[in-house]
């Protein structure tokens, strides 16, 4: 498996881009993640691109109306994320 195709469970890309894995969760909806699910429990995985489309949202924000407790870049909350191999 080559690092384009490592999948990232829940709690590291939370810690990479600065939420809970609960805010992570509300957060898929708005990132357009459908995250893979693996093993018999059906546990979530990210991909590199999935974790590109949760940064985007973040640095987005909540939209009009959404959830106001989603960090932007202005509180300081990701403005160090970064996908593991890339600068």
């Amino acid at each position: 498996m080559s690092e384009n195709d490592r999948l990232y469970r829940p709690s590291e890309v939370a810690e990479m881009i600065g939420v809970s894995t609960t805010t992570l969760r509300r957060v898929e909806r708005l990132a357009g993640v459908l995250p893979l699910r693996v093993g018999p429990r059906g546990d979530r995985r990210y991909s590199q691109l999935d974790v590109r489309k949760f940064i985007t949202a973040i640095h987005r924000g909540a939209p009009r109306g959404g959830n106001p407790t989603l960090p932007s870049c202005s509180d300081g909350h990701i403005k160090n994320a970064s996908i593991e191999g890339e600068e």
